[in-house]
């Protein structure tokens, strides 16, 4: 990834990007020599120009009567972040407050996409701490290409002190043998008719169904009553599970 594509995943637009980064390489510029570098066209450049001032990552000064524009040191994006999660985290204790007059009823929402992913298991670690159990039924990301990030998530849930029980194929021995080495989680194997591309999570009065594909489709259901029964079906199937030969 490179950097006008880091600054896209933060915001910025692709001529933004370009303005940015051209401003960064060759330093304070006229808005005619940006055109020329950039390729891009007037109105457009002078646009990028307008909002990136507006968010501060771009200031100008005029010398003469000609103005020139110049990249605003690059820990102002890191501002910028951490400006917007403070006002997240703000909006999040007030919304919280209007979301609990709908609490105790059941709801089903559905996530797709690799970004989802982050939502989903961000919730598992927010929801959970120490002490706190997730229950998980089934494992297999085959195609989505989301192993990798799934293994920085456990270090993460490791630190928080959660624990977990994990119900698994026979089949499924890169994750026997992943699980059987990390801490603060018992993983019993059971009938390989469980082998499926899809996984169950359970945890506080929440349920996480996970069809793993290229784009993983992610149903979470969120009731006391339906999690207590997704609960009993894990401990029936728990204790007709054995402990794996690793």
């Amino acid at each position: 990834m490179d950097e006008e594509q880091m600054l896209a995943e933060l915001g910025f637009t692709n001529a933004e990007s370009r303005v940015y980064m051209d401003l960064l390489k060759f330093g304070d510029s006229k808005t005619g020599s940006i055109m020329a570098r950039s390729g891009l066209y007037s109105s457009v450049v002078y646009n990028s120009l307008k909002h990136l001032m507006e968010e501060g990552f771009v200031a100008f000064y005029t010398r003469g009567r000609i103005k020139y524009f110049s990249a605003a040191d690059p820990s102002r994006i890191v501002d910028a972040e951490k400006e917007k999660m403070e006002l997240a985290e703000a909006m999040a204790g007030k919304l919280s407050l209007i979301r609990t007059a709908t609490e105790g009823r059941s709801r089903v929402f559905i996530f797709e996409g690799r970004k989802a992913v982050r939502t989903i298991f961000n919730d598992i670690l927010s929801t959970l701490g120490k002490g706190d159990e997730q229950l998980v039924i089934g494992i297999s990301d085959t195609g989505s290409g989301m192993g990798e990030f799934i293994r920085r998530w456990e270090e993460k849930r490791v630190r928080s002190g959660i624990r977990k029980r994990v119900l698994v194929s026979n089949k499924s021995k890169e994750w026997l043998s992943y699980y059987g080495m990390q801490k603060l989680v018992d993983i019993r194997t059971i009938s390989n008719s469980l082998y499926i591309n899809m996984s169950i999570n359970i945890y506080d009065s929440k349920v996480v169904l996970i069809l793993w594909a290229r784009e993983p489709t992610y149903i979470l259901i969120e009731g006391k009553e339906i999690s207590k029964n997704f609960r009993s079906y894990f401990e029936m199937l728990w204790q007709k599970s054995k402990r794996p030969r690793i």
